[in-house]
């Protein structure tokens, strides 16, 4: 079977553990023919960027095409239009089964809609990762890109679109309050993860509590990702300092913004139960994650938690609606980020609360979030 992935509607980052990494990697495993199409927009050293067009492999041997924005307006508002040169080309000479068009919102809807119109036998799948946390920030976003613009390109290609994955429960919402799509066209498609058996969990521990001098008898909280305000690291920090387990460690991986770097490097400096290891690639930080007791999420959402749960390891995270379907006896949840010092009061006096919760979030990991299964929804 013949898979393209688009990622036209949003950045797309070499060898990372995002979903449009992950499935594409997937379905080549599993034998069918994957390309993957791509806009410029990257992410270098931590910071958004832009890319020449080019073609290239991943390590895994599937085709990256990344296209260049149309010129006939500035590049500021083409890569809010997502048009772009040579998709139509790529369709007819690819000639997909199956095309999964990763964010809802992009020009180049028309073109691979008028592509399944002509191949009516092709699953069209389009994915919505937008919510109010991350979209519609401001009148131009939220009233002409989404209520207008995006909006319409939308509707007026929906009868070709088989489903619309929505990849949180505010991501659906999004969607029924500034789109108007019908709930019938909706289906909930959460993030996952690659699901490690408790073996290679056990490896990993090891591995890394040997690399950073720290035994089985310390309690290791994990905490990653872009680190800026939304995801609350200050907060955190500030609540782990104030529980004074000496067994507690506190490992933060990632580049802090400047909206957080004056804040929180003081407090870092202060608690030398802090490891603070900078930025680490995917495939790094996922043994860091497998190693640690509990994975920290005070902020913003991140597909970082399902990695956690698919790692086995408990997570601890802000009462999000998305959120609440994962809370199975495997999770920590907080209504104010002061909840936490209380979390870990309760930790340190009973840390074998986590041995219990790792085995629940292998469950519902199983269950819900493991992208084989996943991978497979998308060819039906």
């Amino acid at each position: 079977m013949k898979i393209l992935h688009c990622n036209l509607s949003n950045f797309y980052i070499d060898g990372f553990n995002y979903q449009e990494n992950i499935l594409p990697k997937i379905h080549f495993k599993n034998g069918h023919d994957v390309k993957i199409v791509a806009s410029t927009e990257t992410y270098i050293d931590g910071k958004l960027d832009y890319v020449k067009p080019s073609k290239y492999f991943t390590d895994e041997g599937i085709e990256v095409i990344r296209l260049p924005y149309r010129k006939y307006l500035p590049h500021f508002l083409m890569k809010k239009i997502r048009h772009y040169k040579g998709l139509k080309e790529i369709l007819h000479d690819f000639r997909p089964d199956v095309i999964m068009f990763h964010g809802a919102q992009a020009f180049e809807l028309f073109t691979v809609c008028k592509y399944k119109k002509n191949n009516p036998h092709v699953k069209l799948y389009v994915d919505n990762h937008s919510y109010d946390d991350n979209s519609g920030k401001n009148f131009f976003s939220k009233y002409i890109l989404h209520r207008i613009f995006y909006k319409n390109i939308l509707k007026m290609n929906l009868k070709y679109i088989d489903k619309i994955l929505c990849v949180t429960l505010e991501a659906k919402d999004f969607l029924l309050k500034n789109y108007k799509i019908p709930e019938d066209k909706l289906e909930f498609y959460p993030l996952g993860g690659i699901v490690i058996d408790e073996k290679t969990k056990y490896q990993y521990r090891k591995e890394i509590r040997k690399e950073l001098n720290l035994s089985d008898e310390h309690i290791v909280m994990c905490h990653s990702g872009k680190l800026n305000k939304k995801k609350r690291t200050y907060e955190l920090i500030k609540n782990f300092s104030r529980v004074k387990d000496e067994r507690f460690r506190l490992i933060i991986i990632g580049i802090f913004h400047e909206d957080v770097k004056e804040k929180v490097y003081p407090l870092i400096e202060k608690d030398s139960r802090i490891i603070y290891l900078g930025w680490k690639k995917s495939e790094d930080l996922i043994k860091y994650i497998a190693a640690s007791d509990l994975y920290v999420q005070p902020g913003t959402q991140s597909v970082t938690m399902q990695n956690a749960l698919c790692a086995g390891t408990p997570v601890l995270f802000y009462n999000y609606k998305s959120h609440r379907i994962f809370m199975k006896g495997n999770a920590f949840m907080i209504n104010d980020y002061d909840d936490m010092e209380k979390i870990f009061r309760i930790i340190s006096k009973n840390p074998d609360i986590l041995k219990d919760m790792s085995k629940k979030a292998y469950k519902i990991a199983k269950e819900m979030l493991d992208y084989e299964k996943l991978a497979r929804r998308i060819l039906k």
